[in-house]
């Protein structure tokens, strides 16, 4: 059976075809309309101190486990 490329060399293709032809404003609206940062807000817990702390906190009740 023939191995399929990978899905992201699929999409860079398909981009990079998509965007080619535009005008370098084009270009620059369109990259930054699908890769602009996510204003939502972060979920409680993904913060990193708060990463460290559950981790911590795992630690010292799996600690003993073995």
């Amino acid at each position: 059976m023939r191995e399929l490329p990978d899905l992201h060399a699929l999409l860079d293709v398909v981009e990079a075809s998509a965007t080619e032809s535009m005008s370098v404003e084009d270009r620059d609206k369109f990259n930054f309309q699908m890769y602009r940062p996510d204003p939502s807000e972060k979920p409680v817990g993904f913060d990193e101190d708060e990463q460290l702390d559950a981790f911590a906190a795992f630690e010292s009740v799996a600690g003993g486990l073995k």
